[in-house]
């Protein structure tokens, strides 16, 4: 934990010494986007999925293809490649690897469409990439095919929009919920799309209740006695980065970013 706060300070510290060098801090978002590639691909024993699929990759866990369809949480297409690549006996290293590049490849996209890039890059590490891609290797694999579908979203691009959040679906089922944004991706937002969405996110959340992954996740943090002690402090980030932004920075944004 010291260590990663150790990180998190320097980089913190970084960017507000670059605070007014714009050309340092270009330069300098590809070297720290870089560190932070190798730092979440060749982790050695970190997050909670490191080692699940380390005995996947070992064979001490089987995957077979009825698995890979039904199973509980699991997308096609990652349990696919996880497949894939036990049959062609790659290190694990490069059977992990493919994940970590999606993810890295959608906050890119989104980080370079921003004012500060490197400030942005630097707000994911304690926030998103310690939560997510160095601990749950398919959702942040997800969450970079989503990061790419909210480009989409912003571009008003709703084919491409849905192409991103269905192929998110194949990496983690719960990207699925994303399609409710569909209605928007257009850009025009009034009242019909609004009841539209309401009426296709209902059913979907419906879905998502009673499917293998959320009886799955049931199961396994509500009625097997553990305890998620980090949770409290993810959803107390949440809530209060949520509250922050609708009392401090709604009226900037919308000031700013009128369009």
């Amino acid at each position: 934990m010291i260590f990663y706060t150790g990180i998190t300070a320097f980089l913190f510290l970084l960017r507000f010494l670059l605070k007014y060098d714009h050309i340092a801090r270009r330069q300098l978002y590809y070297i720290i986007f870089s560190f932070l590639f190798l730092f979440v691909t060749f982790r050695y024993q970190v997050g909670c999925d490191w080692e699940t699929y380390y005995k996947i990759y070992l064979k001490f866990i089987n995957i077979d293809w009825p698995d890979i369809i039904g199973g509980p949480g699991r997308g096609a297409i990652s349990m696919g490649w996880l497949n894939l690549a036990l049959d062609l006996d790659l290190h694990y290293v490069f059977m992990l690897l493919p994940f970590s590049i999606i993810f890295f490849i959608g906050v890119h996209s989104l980080a370079r469409r921003q004012p500060d890039p490197l400030g942005f890059l630097i707000l994911l590490f304690p926030i998103l990439i310690i939560n997510m891609p160095m601990s749950g290797v398919r959702q942040g694999a997800a969450i970079g095919l989503i990061c790419l579908a909210f480009c989409a979203f912003i571009d008003r691009r709703p084919i491409i929009f849905t192409i991103w959040v269905l192929l998110a679906t194949g990496i983690h089922n719960s990207a699925f919920i994303f399609l409710s944004f569909l209605p928007f991706a257009t850009g025009r937002i009034n009242n019909t799309r609004v009841f539209i969405t309401v009426l296709f996110a209902v059913p979907c959340l419906i879905l998502l209740l009673f499917s293998d992954t959320a009886q799955f996740a049931i199961k396994t943090y509500m009625d097997s006695g553990r305890e998620a002690y980090g949770a409290i402090y993810r959803v107390s980030i949440l809530a209060l980065t949520a509250l922050y932004f609708f009392l401090f920075i709604k009226k900037k944004m919308d000031k700013n970013f009128s369009k």
